[in-house]
C-alpha cells in the first residue's frame, strides 16, 4: 500500500484545474467525474448526490478534512499510538491519514448509517487503509457501537461540525 503524499506534491492535471473555465471559452465542457475527490494520488469516492447523502451533504469533501488532514500530513497532531474516532467521516480522509501517516493504533471513522453514505467510505478505506474500522452512527443515538472495547478507549475525536453550526453568524 502506498502511503498518501501532500497535495503540493502530486502533479495537477491541468484540464482538472481548467475543466470548469473551458466552457467559458468557447469549447466543449469536460465531464467531471463528481462522485471522485483527488486528493495527492489517493481518488477518494464521496457520496453519489442523492438521498441523505444530500440532505446530510455526504456528497462533498469539505475544508475541514482537509485542514485535518493538512494537519496530519504535517504531524501537527499528536496521533501515534492513540486511538481516534471520527465523527462524519464522509470520504475518511483524516481517517485514513491518521492511520498511514499518523500512526494511530486504533482508528474508527463514522458518518451516518445509509449505505448511499457509508458505501463510498467503506471503498476509500478498504482501498488506502484497511485496518481502519466503519461504522455507521445517527447523532444522537446510542454511542455505544462506537466504543468498541469500553468507554475509557478513546483518546482523540476529530469532530467536524455539522454544516448548519459553520453557516451561523455569532
Amino acid at each position: 500500500m502506498e502511503t498518501p503524499i501532500a497535495p503540493e506534491t502530486a502533479q495537477l492535471n491541468s484540464e482538472d484545474v481548467f475543466a470548469d473555465s473551458l466552457e467559458l471559452l468557447g469549447a466543449e465542457a469536460v465531464p467531471a467525474d463528481l462522485d471522485v475527490v483527488h486528493f495527492g494520488p489517493m481518488a477518494l469516492r464521496v457520496a453519489p448526490k442523492e438521498g441523505n447523502a444530500t440532505s446530510l451533504l455526504a456528497d462533498q469533501l469539505f475544508s475541514p478534512a482537509l485542514f485535518l488532514a493538512e494537519h496530519i500530513q504535517l504531524g501537527r497532531l499528536e496521533l501515534h499510538g492513540r486511538a481516534v474516532l471520527e465523527l462524519g467521516s464522509g470520504a475518511g480522509l483524516p481517517s485514513i491519514l491518521t492511520r498511514t501517516r499518523g500512526g494511530a493504533r486504533v482508528v474508527v471513522a463514522s458518518d451516518y448509517p445509509d449505505d448511499i453514505i457509508l458505501g463510498p467510505l467503506r471503498h476509500n478505506i478498504a482501498a488506502y487503509a484497511p485496518e481502519v474500522i466503519v461504522e455507521g452512527f445517527a447523532w444522537g443515538t446510542n454511542p455505544s457501537g462506537l466504543l468498541l472495547v469500553d468507554v475509557n478507549w478513546l483518546e482523540i475525536c476529530l469532530l467536524k461540525p455539522p454544516q448548519e453550526t459553520r453557516r451561523r453568524r455569532f
